[in-house]
């Protein structure tokens, strides 16, 4: 039963167990950051007509946080576990990002101290090596971190693979990508009792997309009957290597059909304004499941841009995170 070790600790993360805990602490402590005006405007347009929140509300957050606020600074803070959120989202999805904790550490620890995830959780993210198959799926094992192991569970791997979804049992599709493992420490700190199902996506057939989509929802329906409920998290990072200003414009386009939970849209709006979203056929499979089992909308925790820990705002990546409720029974 094979695991899979770290490919980029010490380079995206801490290497060491202690400093990677004391980093994970600090960004899951992080303070609400300001989302710039092409991206409000984007989520409340998407959201309007539903009557859902455009931005999410989470435990110190008011509904003015996302205006005029300076992003907090995660260096120095203090190194106890992360105090207990006084509001939390039961989220069917989460979106995050996956550069380097100093880049979008930020955003992927305010959003995850807003929600509380199901105890197993499918990882859905890119392929950026183009290695293995297009829906890879790691059925068994344990992913090591310097914090520990996190079990693969392999029930519900083995129930997506025998669905008629298009996922393959592949081990090459994850050994040399990273979007998962940044993830991982994060998760492991915010929910220690995690199982996860990792599943890298170079698929760029829609049809197929759309079919994967379906085939995990009804594999969360019935993990879900079975007593076993399930989240998903997405891997993605947005714009790459645009100007601040591109990317804030660009990304706004693609979290508005990210808010409206829609797969087609999303694709098709990536793909015309040719929006460098490297988690978007992901977000695709991922969109579609979460329409399938009821999910109405999406709202947005947090974005930011490398420029805020480069200070280049010329060559700047996007990073946002995103959530959606799981629906009432």
């Amino acid at each position: 039963m094979p695991d899979r070790h770290p490919i980029v600790s010490g380079v995206f993360y801490p290497g060491t167990s202690r400093s990677l805990r004391h980093a994970v602490d600090a960004l899951l402590r992080t303070p609400p950051l300001p989302v710039p005006e092409p991206v409000l405007q984007a989520m409340a347009d998407a959201t309007r007509q539903e009557a859902h929140p455009a931005v999410c509300d989470g435990p110190d957050v008011s509904s003015d946080a996302t205006s005029g606020l300076t992003p907090g600074v995660a260096q120095g803070a203090a190194t106890k576990p992360p105090a207990p959120a006084s509001v939390t989202t039961d989220a069917l999805l989460v979106m995050l990002p996956h550069a380097g904790y100093v880049y979008s550490g930020r955003v992927a620890g305010r959003t995850l101290s807003q929600v509380r995830l199901a105890p197993v959780v499918f990882m859905l993210g890119p392929n950026h090596t183009g290695r293995g198959a297009p829906l890879a799926v790691w059925p068994e094992g344990d992913w090591l971190t310097p914090l520990g192991s996190v079990p693969v569970h392999e029930r519900a791997a083995a129930a997506l693979l025998d669905k008629d979804g298009g996922y393959t049992a592949n081990r090459t599709a994850h050994e040399g990508e990273h979007s998962l493992e940044v993830l991982l420490p994060l998760l492991q700190v915010r929910h220690p009792a995690l199982s996860i199902i990792p599943v890298a996506v170079s698929e760029q057939d829609a049809g197929a997309l759309q079919r994967a989509g379906a085939s995990l929802a009804r594999t969360m329906q019935e993990l879900a009957a079975a007593g076993v409920p399930s989240s998903i998290v997405l891997s993605s990072d947005m714009s790459h290597y645009v100007t601040r200003t591109q990317a804030e414009e660009r990304d706004a386009l693609a979290l508005g059909r990210m808010a409206a939970l829609d797969p087609e849209g999303l694709y098709a709006t990536v793909r015309h304004n040719r929006i460098t979203m490297c988690g978007v056929l992901p977000a695709v499979v991922a969109l579609h499941a979460c329409r399938a089992l009821g999910a109405e909308s999406a709202c947005l925790a947090a974005y930011d841009t490398s420029a805020s820990a480069s200070g280049d705002h010329e060559r700047v990546v996007g990073y946002a995170g995103m959530v959606a409720k799981r629906p009432a029974a």
